[in-house]
């Protein structure tokens, strides 16, 4: 309840249950990583893609949830980046982006 007065409008109690209003814009590190990598594999220059790789590996912190079991954690990181592969490709720039 405090929460619903702190950000009026954007928590809706429905049915019992409690979500974001459909207006909020969410946000977040996995998804800024995630586009990252993409415009990175997606750059046709060199120098373009190993930027977008720096910035991609400076967002990452360490394995998602790493210190949750639940069946939801374990498959959000089995789908995440490979954020070695952009380790590789940042030490050796002659490697290509996959």
């Amino acid at each position: 309840m405090r929460l619903r007065r702190a950000i009026p409008g954007c928590i809706v109690h429905r049915h019992g249950l409690y979500r974001l209003a459909r207006h909020v814009e969410i946000d977040s590190d996995v998804a800024q990583f995630e586009t990252l990598i993409q415009s990175a594999r997606n750059a046709t220059l060199e120098g373009d893609r190993l930027q977008l790789y720096e910035e991609a590996i400076a967002l990452y912190r360490g394995d998602y949830f790493e210190e949750c079991y639940s069946d939801w954690c374990e498959e959000a990181r089995a789908v995440a980046p490979d954020v070695s592969g952009c380790a590789r490709r940042l030490r050796d720039p002659s490697r290509t982006a996959r």
